[in-house]
């Protein structure tokens, strides 16, 4: 098991610290994203974006254990880390998405909110304890 793993506060906290970026260019290029992520759009941009964001995450989660000393926890299991690393990715991307078709229905404020929501709780917890 993991020896040392930063508190949902530390998380929370460097979520507000470093998604600005990632919403900020999302927010600067709605115009040239809107077309490439709706349903009529370039399915392979989005799954090229899926993919990208999920090896950088992929990389910050070996680096970590790294930091710790416990890369031989990864070592276990490496589809695991894939599995994880995939959702980490689409609880950034996926409220980012939803905000580019269906910006006149919620803030850019709102969609952090909704990131860190999907970040910070499993699903389960999301739906059975309330939006």
């Amino acid at each position: 098991s993991v020896t040392h793993a930063p508190n949902k506060k530390d998380i929370s906290r460097l979520i507000d610290q470093n998604v600005d970026k990632l919403v900020k260019y999302f927010n600067d290029h709605q115009d040239m994203l809107a077309p490439l992520i709706s349903k009529n759009g370039d399915p392979n941009f989005s799954y090229q974006l899926i993919d990208l964001t999920t090896n950088t995450v992929k990389k910050l989660i070996i680096y970590y254990f790294h930091l710790y000393h416990q890369e031989y926890i990864l070592k276990k299991d490496t589809l695991k880390l894939a599995i994880v690393a995939k959702r980490y990715a689409l609880s950034f991307l996926g409220p980012l998405f939803m905000w580019v078709e269906y910006s006149d229905e919620f803030t850019l404020k709102e969609t952090k909110k909704i990131m860190k929501l999907m970040v910070l709780n499993s699903p389960y917890d999301i739906s059975t304890h309330g939006f």
